[in-house]
């Protein structure tokens, strides 16, 4: 798996930037490696093959019951946000699901006012949590992993970070909710999605938020990215429209590669038991399936 990943990582083609306002988007290119069937998150929720809930009538905050009933194993990916049941939740690190098996996933709170029953299954939300926030969860998962074997992040900071982010984007709601940013701001949202739309060849992006490459994300078909991109753009974009929108030099094609060659070539990957199949990979900040890397500050 280690090896594939780096072959795929060597074979990988930065294009030319695409830059709307202070967000720019570096489309990555490449082979698909093996063909792996799966179907996504949403795919999989939207078929009723898949059902998300709490894993007891009383609850649970670090983990939340996935069960596929599905033919096909579910990609989960790391930060995709969970909406229902007792609050909601985003998933802390990418899973392939297995097909017709029940599993706990480890998640952590997005909504630190509510306790209680919207609803006795999950949605999809469809989107993930901010790019700068899933960048120290992947961390900290990534962390913890290594001392203790344990996926879970630290709940408070993530409580703290969403309250901060909030108050500052005017975007403060009654259950401290992340879900109210992207709802609060969803017509600039949605201008970055318009004007920086994923190719048809494409298996992955690098980004960068005015001159700074802050993060990428690879997958092993142009399909998966083409289904993810909108929540990937979406994260990103909740931190640039923070970001100062004062004149700046684009980074280039060198920067990006920059980033991938250091997961690449130099970085230390190491292997953990999967709560999915078949293994999980961590790298640095990044966490991997489809392999992840993200820039915490």
């Amino acid at each position: 798996m280690l090896d594939n990943l780096a072959r795929h990582l060597s074979n990988v083609v930065v294009k030319e930037p695409i830059t709307f306002k202070n967000l720019t988007v570096f489309p990555l290119a490449g082979p698909a490696l093996a063909d792996v069937d799966y179907v996504t998150l949403d795919e999989a929720i939207a078929s009723g093959s898949a059902s998300i809930t709490e894993i007891s009538e009383a609850g649970d905050v670090p983990f939340i019951r996935f069960t596929n009933e599905g033919a096909k194993p579910v990609l989960i990916l790391d930060g995709e946000e969970l909406v229902g049941a007792k609050q909601n939740r985003i998933v802390n690190l990418t899973i392939l699901a297995p097909t017709k098996e029940v599993i706990d996933i480890p998640v952590s709170c997005v909504e630190a006012g509510r306790w209680g029953y919207q609803s006795r299954e999950f949605v999809s939300a469809k989107r993930s949590v901010y790019a700068s926030l899933r960048a120290r969860n992947a961390e900290k998962v990534t962390m913890n992993l290594s001392k203790s074997g344990s996926p879970s992040a630290d709940q408070s900071e993530i409580w703290a970070d969403i309250a901060e982010k909030s108050f500052r984007m005017k975007a403060e709601s009654p259950t401290a909710a992340m879900a109210q940013m992207y709802e609060s701001h969803q017509a600039p949202l949605d201008s970055f999605s318009e004007n920086l739309r994923a190719a048809t060849d494409q298996c992955g992006v690098v980004f960068a938020i005015q001159d700074r490459v802050v993060g990428f994300d690879v997958f092993d078909k142009c399909t998966t990215l083409e289904k993810l991109y909108p929540k990937l753009i979406s994260s990103y974009a909740l931190d640039a429209l923070e970001a100062d929108d004062a004149p700046f030099i684009v980074p280039s094609v060198r920067d990006a590669k920059a980033l991938i060659a250091e997961v690449s070539d130099g970085a230390e990957m190491k292997a953990f038991p999967a709560v999915g199949e078949p293994r999980d990979h961590h790298q640095g900040t990044g966490g991997c399936l489809a392999q992840t890397k993200r820039l915490s500050s």
